[in-house]
Protein backbone atom coordinates (compact mmCIF):
# COMPACT_ATOMS: atom_id res chain seq x y z
CA UNK A 1 0.00 0.00 0.00
CA UNK A 2 2.71 2.38 1.02
CA UNK A 3 4.28 1.83 -2.28
CA UNK A 4 1.40 2.54 -4.16
CA UNK A 5 0.68 5.63 -2.26
CA UNK A 6 4.29 7.10 -1.77
CA UNK A 7 4.24 8.55 -5.15
CA UNK A 8 1.09 10.29 -4.51
CA UNK A 9 1.35 11.61 -1.17
CA UNK A 10 5.36 12.83 -1.58
CA UNK A 11 4.01 15.39 -4.07
CA UNK A 12 0.36 16.32 -2.61
CA UNK A 13 1.21 16.27 1.00
CA UNK A 14 4.31 18.19 0.74
CA UNK A 15 2.24 21.14 -0.97
CA UNK A 16 -0.71 20.68 0.70
CA UNK A 17 -1.82 23.84 3.33
CA UNK A 18 -3.79 21.70 5.65
CA UNK A 19 -1.71 18.38 5.93
CA UNK A 20 -3.29 15.68 7.67
CA UNK A 21 -0.20 14.83 9.87
CA UNK A 22 0.09 18.70 11.18
CA UNK A 23 -3.90 19.79 10.81
CA UNK A 24 -5.19 17.16 12.93
CA UNK A 25 -4.60 15.09 16.31
CA UNK A 26 -3.48 11.88 14.72
CA UNK A 27 -1.18 11.38 17.64
CA UNK A 28 -4.25 9.06 19.34
CA UNK A 29 -4.34 6.54 15.70
CA UNK A 30 -0.99 5.61 16.99
CA UNK A 31 -3.25 2.34 19.51
CA UNK A 32 -2.05 -0.22 21.46
CA UNK A 33 -2.27 -2.40 18.74
CA UNK A 34 -0.10 -0.61 17.32
CA UNK A 35 2.42 -0.26 19.62
CA UNK A 36 2.57 -3.85 20.41
CA UNK A 37 2.74 -4.63 16.80
CA UNK A 38 5.80 -2.30 16.45
CA UNK A 39 7.71 -3.56 19.52
CA UNK A 40 7.36 -6.97 17.61
CA UNK A 41 10.28 -5.69 15.53
CA UNK A 42 11.16 -2.40 16.75
CA UNK A 43 13.00 -1.09 20.13
CA UNK A 44 10.03 1.42 21.83
CA UNK A 45 9.42 4.40 19.08
CA UNK A 46 10.29 7.20 22.09
CA UNK A 47 13.23 8.46 20.11
CA UNK A 48 11.32 8.71 16.77
CA UNK A 49 8.75 11.61 18.91
CA UNK A 50 8.63 15.03 18.08
CA UNK A 51 7.66 18.13 20.26
CA UNK A 52 5.32 20.64 18.20
CA UNK A 53 4.88 24.00 19.18
CA UNK A 54 0.87 23.33 18.54
CA UNK A 55 -1.66 20.00 19.80
CA UNK A 56 -2.66 19.35 16.53
CA UNK A 57 0.77 17.88 14.44
CA UNK A 58 1.20 14.11 15.25
CA UNK A 59 3.96 13.48 17.68
CA UNK A 60 5.24 10.95 15.18
CA UNK A 61 5.57 14.12 11.88
CA UNK A 62 9.60 15.32 11.67
CA UNK A 63 10.72 17.73 9.04
CA UNK A 64 11.51 14.67 6.69
CA UNK A 65 7.49 13.69 7.32
CA UNK A 66 6.34 10.65 9.15
CA UNK A 67 9.56 9.15 11.62
CA UNK A 68 8.03 5.91 12.00
CA UNK A 69 9.24 3.24 9.57
CA UNK A 70 6.74 2.75 6.85
CA UNK A 71 5.88 -0.97 7.61
CA UNK A 72 4.94 0.03 10.83
CA UNK A 73 2.64 3.13 10.21
CA UNK A 74 -0.23 2.99 11.86
CA UNK A 75 -3.28 1.72 10.37
CA UNK A 76 -5.81 5.11 10.10
CA UNK A 77 -3.01 6.80 8.53
CA UNK A 78 -2.32 4.76 5.65
CA UNK A 79 -6.14 3.79 4.31
CA UNK A 80 -7.44 7.55 4.91
CA UNK A 81 -6.85 9.57 1.96
CA UNK A 82 -8.15 13.11 1.53
CA UNK A 83 -10.22 13.90 -1.86
CA UNK A 84 -7.22 15.00 -3.61
CA UNK A 85 -5.34 11.39 -3.01
CA UNK A 86 -8.73 9.74 -4.02
CA UNK A 87 -8.79 11.84 -7.45
CA UNK A 88 -4.77 10.94 -7.76
CA UNK A 89 -5.73 7.48 -7.11
CA UNK A 90 -8.68 7.02 -9.53
CA UNK A 91 -6.15 8.87 -12.77
CA UNK A 92 -3.45 7.31 -12.02
CA UNK A 93 -5.59 3.68 -12.24
CA UNK A 94 -4.47 2.65 -8.64
CA UNK A 95 -8.06 3.22 -6.80
CA UNK A 96 -8.81 -0.89 -7.22
CA UNK A 97 -5.72 -2.17 -5.68
CA UNK A 98 -5.81 0.62 -3.06
CA UNK A 99 -9.33 -0.57 -1.82
CA UNK A 100 -8.14 -4.53 -2.59
CA UNK A 101 -5.12 -3.79 0.04
CA UNK A 102 -7.27 -1.69 2.85
CA UNK A 103 -9.63 -4.96 2.85
CA UNK A 104 -7.22 -6.72 3.53
CA UNK A 105 -5.32 -4.42 6.23
CA UNK A 106 -9.12 -4.70 7.51
CA UNK A 107 -8.71 -8.34 7.94
CA UNK A 108 -5.31 -8.38 9.49
CA UNK A 109 -6.36 -5.53 12.10
CA UNK A 110 -9.60 -7.82 13.14
CA UNK A 111 -7.36 -10.81 13.79
CA UNK A 112 -5.02 -9.00 15.52
CA UNK A 113 -7.00 -7.17 17.54
CA UNK A 114 -8.78 -10.76 18.47
CA UNK A 115 -5.17 -11.85 19.52
CA UNK A 116 -4.27 -9.09 21.61
CA UNK A 117 -7.68 -9.15 23.53
CA UNK A 118 -7.56 -12.52 24.12
CA UNK A 119 -7.93 -13.02 27.46
CA UNK A 120 -7.89 -16.95 27.47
Amino acid sequence: MRDLLDGITAVLCKECKASCCSCMPVEGWFTESDYFIYRMFYDPPFELRVQHDNETSCAFLCARGCSLPADMRPFPCVKVNCKFVNQRLVADGGMKEFDNLKHEMIGLQKQIWEIISNKD
